[in-house]
């Protein structure tokens, strides 16, 4: 089997070599919320949100880390956080910094969505990983959407 870039591989070392880069996307994505989620929560003034980033920003924090171990056991250095982050607008307010927090979560979703594709023919702990973090950010998206657009907080394919 010949892969994009000419060389051979086989079809395991093509779905690891896919998983990783996965996983490399979605360290990246961890990297930018645990970044961020400090910049949004000074804009933030309802406790229940400002609550919600605390907690977001440690499971970013846990996950990230938990990425960095994963990847360094495969032999894979793991992707560097950027020195700083630029939220997409400005943040002079509150609805600026739940947008930020919603484009957050959406690239999470994104790299896990990538991760299962990457692992659609695995039964084991990589698909059920790609499930799980679907999942959560994807609901963690849900909560920043339904402060922003009440009557839509749910999208059909997170992640895509």
């Amino acid at each position: 089997m010949t892969s994009p870039s000419g060389s051979t591989a086989s079809p395991n070392t093509a779905g690891a070599s896919a998983a990783i880069t996965a996983l490399q996307s979605i360290l990246a994505a961890q990297h930018a919320a645990y970044f961020a989620y400090s910049m949004i929560g000074v804009r933030l003034t309802d406790p229940t949100q400002v609550s919600r980033i605390r907690d977001l920003q440690a499971e970013h924090r846990a996950t990230r880390d938990d990425l960095m171990t994963q990847l360094s056991s495969v032999g894979a250095a793991p992707v560097a956080a950027q020195p700083s982050y630029t939220p997409p607008e400005k943040l002079t307010d509150a609805v600026a910094a739940q947008r930020w927090a919603l484009a957050l979560e959406e690239a999470c979703s994104a790299g896990y969505r990538f991760l299962l594709v990457a692992a659609a023919t695995e039964i084991g702990t990589l698909r059920k990983q790609a499930l799980t973090g679907l999942s959560g950010s994807a609901q963690a998206a849900r909560y920043w959407r339904a402060l922003l657009t009440p009557a839509t907080p749910t999208v059909p394919f997170p992640g895509i």
